[in-house]
Parts: structure tokens; C-alpha cells; sequence
């Protein structure tokens, strides 16, 4: 069943583009506030070197076309932390 929805990766320069006015206004207000906004991008997770995945080890990433699914949430967030570690643990007092 899940192997169908790998039929549905994208290039990830189609998603680049797709998403480049957003990411743009991203990288201006990091950039900006960069002392006090920190910024999580899933798509560090969500991709390698050409492809953007819609599905990972079976988890199914998306609900809908721009909404991530619960599964999918906590695979970001399980993931994320593994690779980059936690971006909060600097407010640890």
C-alpha cells in the first residue's frame, strides 16, 4: 500500500520553487530577528539532494496538499531533533 505514495516525492527543486516567496519572507525575518526568532524548517528532514518526500518508513508525511498529518508531525519532530538536536535548549535556565 505505502509503496504508491512514494510515487508521489517531488524534485525538490520543484518544491523550492513552489515555496520560494515563503521561504523568502523566512530567511528575511530569521535574518532579521535572528536573536529572537528561530525557525524550523522541515524540509531539512523532508529531503536529501533531489528529492522532497511525501512519505518516509511507511509514514505517510502529508493529510492534504500543504497540511503535514499527525503521523507526519511527529516524525519531523522525532527526526529533527535527532539530526539538529533541540534549537530551544539555548532558553534552558
Amino acid at each position: 500500500m505505502f509503496a504508491r505514495f512514494n510515487e508521489c516525492n517531488s524534485s525538490l527543486t520543484a518544491m523550492q520553487n513552489k515555496y520560494k516567496d515563503t521561504d523568502d519572507v523566512f530567511n528575511y525575518l530569521e535574518n532579521k530577528y535572528k536573536d529572537s526568532v528561530i525557525f524550523i524548517d522541515p524540509k531539512k528532514v523532508l529531503s536529501n539532494e533531489s528529492k522532497y518526500y511525501t512519505s518516509i518508513d511507511n509514514v505517510v508525511i502529508y493529510r492534504d496538499a500543504g497540511h503535514i498529518s499527525y503521523d507526519g508531525s511527529k516524525y519531523v519532530g522525532k527526526t529533527y531533533l535527532e539530526q539538529y538536536g533541540n534549537p530551544f535548549k539555548q532558553f534552558d535556565k
